[in-house]
């Protein structure tokens, strides 16, 4: 019997709504989602850095293409991961502590 394999489905889930989305859905949107720090970044506020992040990379990434992040820790870092996810892409972080 020979199978093929099926085609991508545009409904696959995305990593960056999955995160995100249930505390947005439960009306938590101004809790905690990174506390950096002294730094205390509502989820409210990480998804519309999110957004701002995937709306920019969207005209040069195709979905599944990868970005390369080379950020150090930090809540910027987190946005970009999402970003690039909630974009369709995949990111491919690189630590900034390598030393290889």
């Amino acid at each position: 019997m020979n199978v093929e394999p099926a085609a991508p489905s545009r409904a696959l889930c995305n990593a960056a709504d999955e995160i995100l989305g249930p505390a947005l859905a439960r009306g938590q949107g101004a809790d905690a989602a990174i506390l950096f720090g002294d730094a205390r970044i509502s989820f409210d506020e990480l998804n519309r850095t999110v957004n701002r992040f995937a709306s920019a990379l969207r005209p040069h990434l195709a979905s599944g293409d990868r970005a390369v992040l080379l950020l150090k820790d930090s809540p910027v870092f987190i946005a970009a991961h999402l970003g690039v996810m909630r974009s369709g892409a995949v990111a491919v972080a690189i630590s900034t502590r390598s030393t290889a």
